[in-house]
């Protein structure tokens, strides 16, 4: 949701497979929940009931302490529809599932263009070197298919003396 005028509660929603409204409060909090955190947490929680969810999730990227947790469990008693505290530990193992999100963070918007261009001028550049140049050509762009999907593989060989020579393979999903 886009929250410049407010939210509605619902920073991030969904209905699942049963219809059932799932709400995420998303907060960017780094340091402690202190009190004003933990009331801004609360009020946000009360404009989601409004939404009858059935089950609410609070995102901060914190390692919370056993008194955030005691606190978490405690907002139980009145809204019985939270579900769970997702801290840094979650949210890593989250990302780690979408490098793309994580490049796309970490680089800003233009770090995937800067990116393929930074390749575009390889190609074009390549061999000016000779073939150490194209080995190292070769070795990023294994390296890009392994990023693109994980299910892929390259492999490229060349051997001197008539045995082997230009072999290229491309391995896909069905030979994993």
């Amino acid at each position: 949701m886009e929250g410049a005028g407010g939210d509605g509660g619902k920073d991030v929603y969904e209905y699942d497979e049963d219809n059932q409204l799932i709400i995420y409060e998303l907060k960017s909090f780094t340091g402690r929940l202190t009190r004003g955190r933990r009331s801004q947490v609360e009020k946000s929680l009360m404009t989601a009931a409004q939404h009858q969810p059935d089950a609410w999730d609070l995102v901060v990227p914190v390692h919370p302490t056993a008194g955030e947790w005691s606190w978490f469990d405690g907002l139980r008693k009145d809204y019985p529809f939270v579900r769970e505290l997702c801290g840094l530990v979650w949210l890593n193992e989250k990302l780690a599932l979408h490098d793309d999100l994580v490049r796309a963070a970490v680089q800003g918007p233009d770090g995937y263009l800067l990116d393929r261009i930074r390749d575009a001028r390889a190609e074009r550049d390549v061999l000016l070197g000779g073939v150490p140049d194209l080995a190292e050509r070769y070795e990023t762009l294994m390296r890009r298919a392994s990023e693109i999907s994980p299910h892929y593989g390259l492999t490229v060989s060349h051997a001197e003396g008539g045995r082997e020579r230009d072999r290229h393979r491309v391995q896909g999903p069905a030979d994993v």
